[in-house]
Parts: C-alpha cells; structure tokens; sequence
C-alpha cells in the first residue's frame, strides 16, 4: 500500500535553536569573505566546516524525531524532506549559471561537467577525478566549484540514516548482511570475468584501478549498515548509535589526517573522510539528549565567549595550517553549539534578528555567492570599488530564492505519496541534467567571445583548439605506443638518421610539431606524458600524479631502456619540463646527470630546455578587454628580470650541468617570448599562450627555431 506524504514539520518553540541559525550566518560571512580575497580570512573556507557539524546535528534531530517507523517510511520521509529542502533551489541555481557561463567562457565544459555531476551530488568526486587543487587560482574561474560540499553532504545521507535506523532498533536482522554478501560475491565475479576478456582484473572498472581506490574509500561507511543490522554492540539504541557513529567518525578522522599530507584533493573532497566533521554534530545530539549526565551539564555551563573566540581566530590560521584548522573549527563548533544557553552573551549576539535572517538564506547564499563571485571574475573582476555591489547582488538572489522557491516549495504539498515526491524531485534533476548536456553540445553557440571577438581573442580560442588537436600527451606509460611514435613517422616508415628524441612533459611536448618543420633532415620522434610526470625521480612524483597519471614511475625507466637500445651517435635527445612543478623533493641534477652520462656513452647531445614565463592569471582571456570585460586581468604581464629570478635554482643546476658534461647544451628560450623585457600574452601582435603556461602552435616556432640552431651547430649554445 502506497504510503502518503506527511506534512511538512514546523520547528518547534521548544527544538527550534536560532543560536545555530546565526552560527550559520558567521559560517557564510566567513565563506564569502574568504572567497572575496583569501587575505583576508585566509582560513574563511572553514565555514564549510562549520556547516557540515551544524548539518549532523540537525540531521541526527530530525531522525530522532520519528522513532518506530518502518524502514521504508522512515527513509521516504527523510529523502522527501530532503528533497524538497535541496533541490529547488540547486537546480535553479545550476540552470541559470550554467547559461551565464556558456555567455562569458567560451570553454565552459568544465564548468558544465561540474554542474551536471553536482546535480546528482557528485561534483566532489568529479573535482576529486581531476585532481583539482581547491585553492588554485584556475577552481575560481568554475562556477559551480562550490557545490563539492553538497556532495558531501548528500552522500552523508545515503548511508547515515540507515545506521541510525538499524543502530536504533531493538530487532536484529541478517538481511543486509546476506545482500552485501551476494554484492560481494557478484563483484568478484565481475572481477574474474573482467580477467578473462580483457586480462586485467580491472579493467571493465571505469577508471580501473584508480576509480577502485575512490570506491573503496567509501567502503568503510557502507559495510558498517550491515554489521549494525545484524549485531548489538550496547543494550541501549541510542548508546548503540552513539558508539557506531564514533567508530565510524575516529576511523574518518584517522584517515583524514593521514592522507591530507601526501594528497591533500581526496581529503578535502570525499566524504568518507569528511564524515567525521558532520559525526561530531551527530554525537554532539546524542551526547546533548542525555542532560542527567553530570559531565553534560558541566558542559553546558561552559563560558561561550572564549570558545567563540578561538574559533574565530581559527579562521585567520594560513593556508598551511589546513590540517590543524579544520580540526580546531570542528571541535569549536561542537563545543559552542553544547554550551550555548539564552542568556549568555554570544547568544544573544548570535540571535540578533539580522543575523538568524541571513543564517535562514545561508543555503542560498552559499549557492549565490560563489556565482557572483565566479562571473564576475570572467566580466568586469572583483575591486574594491565593485564588493558592495557584488556582495549587495548576492543578498539579493539569494533573498529572493530564499522567499520565492526554497521557503514556498519546501512548504508546498507536491504530492499525497512520498515516493512521488522524491519522484518529482529527481525529475527535476533529469531535467536540469539535461539542459547541461545540451549546452555542452551548443553552448558554445551563446559565447560572446566568439561572436563579437577581436583579433587577439580569435588567435586565443584558435591557438588552444589548435593546441589541442594536435597534443600527443600520454595520460599513461604504454612502452609499445611510446615507442612507435620515437621511431616511426605519421605513414609507420622508419624515421630517418640521425634522430632527435623528445622526452618530458607537456612544456616539451609543445615543440613537437615546430621542430618536425624546423629538422626536416631529421628524424624526429616524441614520447612525452602529462602534467606533473616526466622524466624526473620517482621520489619527486606526489601521490596525487600516480592516481591519475598510470605508471608515472616507470616513465624514466621506459626512456633509459629506449635510449640503450636505440640511441646512435650523432643522435640528440631533448628534456622539456614544466621544472616548477617538479621540486617535490628536488631531484633534478641527480636525475639530469644520470641521462647525460647515459647519452654521452652513446655519443649522443642532450639539450635541456629551459621554461616558458609563465603568466599569472588563471586564464589568458581575461586579459582581453571587450565591453563585457572592460577592466584587463592583473598579472598579465611580468618582467623579463623577476622571469630570471624565479629560474635561477634551475639555471644554477644547468651552469653545473653544462661544465661536467661535454654533450650538454642548455638552450634558454624565455627571452624569445619577451617583447622590451616584458614578458606576456602576445610579442609583435603574436598570441604567445593557449593558457597560462602552454604555447600556441607559432609562438612554438620561434622556440623550435633555436633550438634547431643549437642542434645543428649554426649557433653555439647559450650557456
């Protein structure tokens, strides 16, 4: 029998705390300060933090609120509140922004795949697939980087509610048990077939081993609905919840401060190890619940002032202290939220009218804020003069989806069956998700950039489409494929002698066409991989670039390997790499001496490059003035004396280099992108850059042109 929607939940005058609205307001206010100019709150982000304990707090209410119901009224009466708590208000937000993005980026697909996995609450583990650093310059440029600790908390709410309704039964039961054991067995199976047709055990897992990684990390948290059900580990429901959710939360939190030193991405964007933060406002509910306890009484008494203070010192910390500050806000946040009291002095400036109101639109605001802030980066910049009408703008949305959506439809009866509601809810997303896969087909079609663009940003889209089409970039270490492109050409014929072989990264890979032009004599042939691999120490390569980048270790092992069997004298070999990226631990002259030992046996030259000047801003676009971006991107442009400075560690290794080894040559290319020292986006009216650090296909050639002058000995090397 079909179950009916109950109405909605008023707050009760007795359950209803307008202290935690108005920590929800210094939670945002943090937020958007942060996200304004991270000087300023440089630890600001950590109002997420504080909304993740919040959101276990009021979550663990809500369950509590609804003892003995079945499993199945029990969890369509939760997602249907969530539902219509949710997703009205995203799927609005996602819809509108996508289409402004689509005006402003004329390459919005990342934002677009963002958007698209944030509807279904996954944008945290497709921002967590790119190994995207969260406080890189490039994440502001997405207008929906923001919606990552949505995901978090919407997969919170796949598995925390059925541990809290088994953990609160007094019934055990085996079957969730007996399902996983079939999944488990049906995964196995699936293993073993993907062995047999493709002779890899993962290979039919999207991403292989590295989506099984992610997957697994999510393990934890899934197996424990299962053991809850089948077993008792106290007499009490409620102790029984309480000690799971702190098993559940140590095991996060052990797991949290281990893996943010060595890859700070899955620490920051997966849930299992964020679970931690919204078990503290779980057990904070729980332990709160039990007020004959001495010890909760003796915190309840607890002064609010100096907690309050602490953690709003917290959120001044440097970015370096992520770790320790994330720790410090949750255990505030806890802290203050247990001894709040009417009466006491941050309460009452907590409970100040203005400040519940802004905590009542804060879901909103966080929503609205990051897209002001994100299009307006990509239109007229973030100034002093432009923050009160920036910040005014996003009161105003979010007042107004605040008072005209969220509150009205989260109200509003959709439907006498709960399942219908969810229903509606999630027709919702198939509808937002579909207008985002058509505007990653036609978007392009909106962009003002490519219908009313100039010379200079044609010749930026032009140079990046062209770029892209003709990269060669591995994203994997394959000896077979790498070895036919370093000696077979375009028809498979055999290149001619003598060769050049190009190795490194995508700094080197980008001359590969120039020079195949400029060496028309010689065979040239290329194997290079992608960002943050190269030919470089193993110990140099983070975790992070192994989880994405398949066997990034053995890169140099394939070159020495090649070079021993196929290098001739009278053979050159190129290294390019984006050398800034590859000081992890800062191996270089050790690594580069082993080469050139290995090519001077082989009476070969090795030729380093050296690297482009980067630009500082996140990308080359916003440097081109148009009357929808009137004011140019600061950093545009750098002097040729601070690009010196700024390589001099490596030149200094290269100066060593070139004296120990005879067949060394080291050619600086820098200044050639130069225009009267200055260094930037174009030299003689020439677009330089695809993006911030990559060359276009002509400016490749005037580097190539050197260093075809050095390779055939009409220029001596400039040292």
């Amino acid at each position: 029998m079909a179950q009916t929607q109950s109405k909605s939940p008023r707050p009760n005058i007795k359950t209803y705390r307008p202290d935690i609205d108005g920590l929800r307001a210094l939670a945002i206010v943090a937020v958007i300060a942060n996200h304004f100019n991270s000087s300023i709150l440089p630890s600001g982000y950590l109002g997420v933090d504080i909304f993740f304990v919040i959101s276990g707090y009021v979550i663990t209410a809500s369950l509590m609120a609804n003892p003995g119901m079945s499993l199945q009224d029990y969890l369509l009466s939760f997602y249907a509140r969530r539902v219509k708590r949710l997703i009205p208000a995203l799927v609005l937000f996602i819809t509108i922004m996508a289409i402004l993005i689509c005006l402003f980026n004329p390459t919005a697909e990342d934002s677009l795949n963002t958007g698209l996995a944030a509807l279904p609450g996954l944008s945290n583990l497709y921002l967590r697939e790119k190994a995207t650093d969260y406080f890189a310059d490039s994440t502001q440029l997405n207008v929906f980087t923001h919606t990552w600790s949505l995901g978090v908390e919407e997969q919170f709410y796949l598995v925390y509610p059925l541990i809290a309704w088994y953990c609160l039964q007094k019934q055990k039961t085996i079957k969730p048990l007996l399902a996983t054991i079939a999944g488990g067995a049906i995964l196995l199976i699936f293993l073993l077939l993907s062995k047999a047709s493709t002779g890899h055990l993962f290979g039919l897992i999207p991403g292989q081993l590295n989506g099984l990684r992610m997957a697994l990390t999510y393990l934890a948290p899934a197996l424990l609905v299962p053991i809850v059900a089948s077993c008792r580990l106290a007499k009490s429901e409620v102790k029984n919840l309480i000690i799971t959710a702190t098993i559940l939360s140590l095991i996060s939190l052990t797991g949290f401060l281990t893996i943010y030193p060595i890859d700070q991405p899955s620490a920051y964007f997966l849930m299992p190890l964020r679970f931690w933060e919204l078990g503290a406002g779980c057990l904070l509910l729980l332990a709160c619940s039990h007020t004959h306890k001495a010890w909760v009484q003796k915190l309840r008494q607890t002064p609010s002032l100096p907690i309050c203070i602490g953690l709003c010192t917290a959120l001044f910390l440097p970015l370096e202290n992520g770790r320790i500050a994330t720790l410090i806000v949750v255990i505030l946040t806890s802290a203050l939220i247990a001894c709040l009291q009417p009466g006491d002095i941050i309460y009452r400036l907590l409970t100040l009218p203005p400040l519940v109101k802004l905590g009542l639109i804060s879901y909103s605001l966080y929503l609205w804020h990051w897209g002001v802030l994100a299009i307006s980066r990509w239109t007229i910049g973030i100034h002093a003069w432009s923050a009160p009408l920036q910040l005014l703008l996003m009161l105003l949305l979010a007042w107004a989806s605040y008072h005209y959506v969220e509150t009205p439809l989260r109200r509003a009866s959709w439907s006498k069956l709960r399942h219908q509601t969810i229903g509606i809810g999630l027709g919702a997303l198939v509808g937002g998700a579909g207008l985002l896969s058509a505007l990653n087909y036609w978007g392009k079609e909106l962009s003002l950039d490519r219908h009313f663009s100039n010379t200079w940003s044609a010749g930026l889209l032009k140079g990046r489409t062209d770029f892209l089409q003709q990269s060669q970039l591995q994203n994997r270490v394959d000896p077979k494929a790498m070895e036919a492109t370093l000696t077979k050409d375009e028809k498979g014929l055999p290149l001619a002698r003598p060769r050049l072989y190009i190795f490194g990264d995508s700094h080197s890979n980008h001359y590969v066409s120039a020079l195949k032009k400029a060496l028309t004599s010689m065979g040239v042939g290329s194997a290079s991989v992608g960002w943050q691999c190269g030919y470089i120490s193993a110990l140099d390569i983070s975790s992070q670039t192994k989880q994405w980048m398949n066997d990034c270790e053995k890169y140099p092992q394939f070159v020495d390997n090649f070079l021993e069997k196929n290098l001739q004298p009278g053979d050159s070999v190129l290294i390019g790499h984006r050398w800034k990226e590859k000081k992890r631990l800062n191996h270089s002259e050790s690594t580069l001496n082993h080469l050139a030992s290995l090519t001077k046996t082989k009476g070969a030259n090795l030729i380093v490059i050296d690297d482009v000047p980067e630009i500082d801003t996140p990308n080359p676009l916003l440097c081109n003035k148009t009357p929808w971006r009137p004011f140019a991107a600061e950093n545009c442009n750098k002097l040729l004396s601070d690009v010196n400075i700024d390589q001099i560690p490596f030149d200094a290794v290269m100066g060593r280099m070139t004296a120990t080894h005879q067949n060394v040559r080291y050619a600086l290319l820098r200044d050639i992108y130069c225009e009267d020292l200055r260094c930037g986006l174009y030299k003689n009216n020439l677009i330089i850059y695809r993006d911030t650090d990559h060359l276009t296909p002509e400016a490749s050639q005037l580097g190539a042109a050197r260093i075809a002058e050095i390779i055939l000995g009409k220029t001596k090397p400039i040292q």
